[in-house]
């Protein structure tokens, strides 16, 4: 079965933007300080983007509900607005916070870390 697609009628904002890299290694340690490197498996180098979104009433409700619906668990497909293509994400936390009026609307602050995910789908 596809993953859900994750589509905000707002991009995240670029403030405070980060791509966090982090490989997975595999490290035999032997004596006189030397050790052995490998990969772990074809995707051993992972992403967490940390997003930020600045939305009105509407756009949170869809957003925290997305996320809430997949549980922290159930990935899902999104393409950041700076990346070439769609990947597999998934958000285990996130944080809503009002941030005031515009017009008779409340914006809100949406917070998230969304984590790249290798499923097979």
């Amino acid at each position: 079965m596809p993953a859900p697609i994750f589509t905000p009628a707002y991009e995240p904002t670029l403030s405070g933007y980060s791509d966090e890299k982090a490989a997975k290694v595999r490290r035999a340690e032997f004596e006189g300080g030397y050790s052995q490197r490998s990969r772990v498996g074809p995707n051993a180098l992972g992403r967490t983007v940390p997003v930020q979104w600045e939305v009105p009433d509407s756009v949170k409700t869809y957003i925290d509900g997305f996320f809430e619906a997949r549980g922290g668990s159930e990935a899902f497909q999104y393409q950041l607005p700076w990346d070439g293509t769609a990947k597999l994400w998934t958000a285990e936390a996130w944080t809503v916070v009002p941030i005031g009026k515009r017009g008779v609307e409340t914006m809100w602050r949406l917070s998230a870390t969304l984590r790249q995910e290798f499923d097979i789908l």
